[in-house]
């Protein structure tokens, strides 16, 4: 078990090739709630516990699967944060030129 590190992996690979290699659940945990705050905003909360729920119960294959199955809000969800980022850009530059 080890973080995301690279050379967690790179220990791992060369001592331990034949051991099953996963991530701690810290820090998975970490990346989903990171990707929810961006995709799911209105509901991290929800969101972020019903992908975990689905990695505990099902696995990484669950986590894809059920990750295909949200695709179509998740894409309205990354335009919608595009929309927000742009604007934020668009309101960071008019301070700068304002100032």
């Amino acid at each position: 078990m080890a973080d995301d590190g690279d050379w967690c992996w790179q220990i791992q690979e060369r001592y331990f090739a034949d051991a099953t290699a996963i991530v701690a659940w810290y820090h998975v945990s970490e990346h989903v709630w990171a990707c929810t705050k961006v995709l799911a905003p209105e509901s991290p909360g929800e969101w972020a516990h019903a992908a975990l729920d689905q990695l505990r119960e099902r696995g990484e294959w669950g986590l894809r699967q059920w990750l295909q199955a949200q695709r179509g809000e998740l894409r309205r969800a990354a335009l919608r944060a595009q929309t927000i980022n742009r604007c934020c850009h668009q309101f960071w530059d008019a301070l700068v030129l304002n100032s």
